[in-house]
């Protein structure tokens, strides 16, 4: 019977690995699904605007420059499978949100980050 414990001890522990099912992001418009709303105004004490994540995915804060003067931001669940910024330096999950250019050209258009704590991709 040890060796049976032995054996499924790997698989045990591998759920404990981020991202996991369950994680709460805010959600306030969708960079990929087009018949979300687009994100008018985000508040943060919206209980609608938070929403439960699938297995594979992290909370997405995305920002980009509409205009000299405007920015608009969208935030929800975002599958870690989808590649943001390049294939050299791509956006990757980390705990918190640290928002970084993730351009081509590196003119700070869209600024975006990838976190995998609860309610992580608040405007820190």
């Amino acid at each position: 019977a040890q060796s049976l414990q032995t054996q499924t001890q790997p698989q045990v522990t591998q759920h404990h690995h981020p991202p996991q099912a369950g994680l709460q992001c805010y959600s306030c418009g969708s960079l990929l699904d087009p018949s979300v709303a687009a994100c008018d105004k985000f508040d943060r004490s919206d209980g609608g605007q938070v929403q439960t994540c699938s297995a594979g995915e992290a909370c997405l804060m995305y920002t980009w420059r509409q205009s000299q003067d405007e920015a608009a931001t969208l935030r929800e669940c975002f599958p870690t499978s989808v590649l943001l910024g390049s294939i050299a330096t791509p956006l990757v999950p980390a705990t918190h949100c640290h928002k970084r250019d993730i351009t081509e050209e590196g003119d700070g258009s869209i600024l975006a980050c990838l976190c995998s704590s609860d309610l992580c991709n608040d405007d820190q």
